[in-house]
């Protein structure tokens, strides 16, 4: 009896330490990602995925919760926003979430942050209210507190995109406020973040002593703690160049291309934006060789940034097929066994296989329903997002009109080939040649051009006609026309 006790006590003790072994893996795989974060998201979310199915094998809800949190952080991350939502939803019916308000509002805030990127801003703010209504619910720690200010700061960023500065005002001081009354002990270098959207509430109502003021709190307590400055540099860039202090912006966006490679942020998309900004100024001051310099690093970065989005695709999609593998060799395996049962065993055993089959049909068939109300969610993201394209081009007219130094990149985020297209005619084009032949694309006048632009009709004039003869069109044809029939050709 001793002996079967003490090999009972082995026996749980070996499980319960290739328990312990399992998660301490787990846990390491997700250092792995979060290591590889803004370095090579590819590999991140190579290690998150690694994570997740080792995780759904202990059948511990938390740390499957955890696991699908960094999947869902990592694919959204890529652009995979219907793949992250779905990992978002299963982590969410997991019990682990339905009992713990701190991982239901982790889930919601990637959530809320997938929509903002698909364009539907009602479910991004129901979303981050949601969240505030539970924290509203928790007892008032550190967490409770940190989360509030922080999705106050993503609600005030929400209406100052939209113009209401009344709601982005009101909820930005309340960021403020929980950020003052607890992150000097706790360390919250975020607020540094939340500084600088109140910099750019403070510039949009007319206050711009008070945006410079935010900007250099900011700038100073990343300083302090020897942290990318880059944000603040890329703030008082956009306010030195609405000032048309041509010089300080650009000054102040290389300090922030700088500041970007000291620390390595290894973040093409800001890169390259700054790029484009520094070209797009020395453009306006006449600077042509300047201008060309950074418009090559911007041309480079955004080749760059195209090829990496078809790796990422490719590696997505190569990490789907070898999953599917691994899935069919597990489903030959088990035939195997049920073939050897069935040639080894009784007619008793032949029934219980029978009906245990009639339920694994029944299984399969509420997968398949599962799946098919997969493809309807799917189906009505992408109808969404095509309804955001819609709603893009006013948001684009809008721009040229007020003649926002966002306008061209705008454009190029709905027209990517524009400008690969019109340089391989012609290599010499400037930066503010192609800002002009976007508005022609638009199908302004010269008239209208030149009212929005702030420069004379007959200078828009001069340089139509100087495009014209640099892009081989016609001069007594129509050049909105002739602009039009090139991009038909491709």
């Amino acid at each position: 009896m001793i002996r079967i006790l003490c090999f009972a006590i082995f026996f749980v003790f070996q499980i319960s330490h290739c328990q312990e072994k399992e998660l301490q893996r787990i846990h390491y795989l997700l250092d792995q990602s979060d290591e590889y974060i803004l370095k090579d998201n590819i590999k991140s979310l190579y290690y998150a995925k690694k994570a997740s199915l080792l995780a759904e094998k202990t059948n511990n809800s938390r740390v499957i919760c955890e696991t699908y949190l960094q999947m869902a952080s990592r694919l959204k991350q890529l652009n995979f926003n219907k793949e992250s939502l779905l990992y978002i939803e299963k982590g969410l019916r997991e019990p682990a979430a339905k009992k713990d308000i701190e991982i239901q509002t982790l889930f919601k805030e990637i959530k809320a942050s997938n929509f903002l990127v698909l364009g539907l801003y009602d479910q991004e703010l129901e979303e981050y209210l949601e969240i505030l209504d539970l924290v509203s619910k928790k007892e008032d720690d550190i967490y409770s507190n940190h989360i509030s200010s922080r999705i106050n700061a993503r609600l005030a960023s929400f209406y100052l995109y939209k113009g209401e500065f009344k709601y982005a005002e009101k909820y930005i001081n309340q960021s403020i406020h929980i950020y003052e009354k607890f992150a000097e002990k706790n360390n919250w270098t975020e607020i540094t973040d939340v500084y600088l959207i109140k910099g750019y509430i403070c510039y949009e109502t007319g206050k711009k002593d008070s945006s410079v003021y935010y900007y250099n709190k900011s700038y100073q307590i990343l300083k302090k703690e020897n942290i990318s400055r880059s944000s603040a540099f890329k703030a008082f860039g956009e306010y030195f160049y609405k000032q048309k202090q041509y010089s300080d912006a650009i000054n102040a966006y290389k300090s922030a291309l700088s500041d970007m490679k000291k620390y390595n942020e290894a973040n093409l998309f800001d890169s390259k934006d700054l790029n484009q900004r520094i070209s797009i100024i020395y453009g306006i001051i006449g600077d042509e060789k300047n201008e060309r310099i950074y418009m090559d690093q911007y041309l480079k970065e955004h080749q760059n940034l195209q090829e990496l989005d078809k790796k990422s695709i490719q590696s997505a999609v190569n990490g789907i097929l070898k999953e599917q593998n691994q899935e069919n060799e597990d489903s030959k395996y088990h035939l195997f066994l049920i073939a050897c049962i069935i040639t080894g065993i009784s007619l008793i055993v032949f029934f219980i296989l029978f009906f245990k089959h009639r339920k694994i049909d029944k299984s399969s068939k509420d997968q398949l329903n599962e799946r098919e109300n997969q493809l309807i969610i799917s189906n009505q993201y992408t109808r969404e997002l095509e309804e955001k394209l819609k709603i893009s081009l006013d948001e684009i007219l809008s721009e040229a009109k007020n003649n926002s130094p966002l306008f061209f990149e705008k454009f190029q985020t709905l027209y990517p080939n524009f400008t690969s297209k019109l340089l391989e005619i012609n290599r010499n084009l400037t930066s503010s040649e192609l800002v002009l032949l976007a508005y022609i694309y638009l199908n302004f006048n010269s008239k209208e051009i030149a009212n929005y632009t702030f420069r004379s009709y007959r200078t828009i004039q001069t340089r139509k006609y100087t495009l014209r003869k640099k892009l081989g069109l016609k001069t007594d044809y129509d050049f909105y026309t002739e602009l039009k029939n090139i991009f038909l050709q491709e």
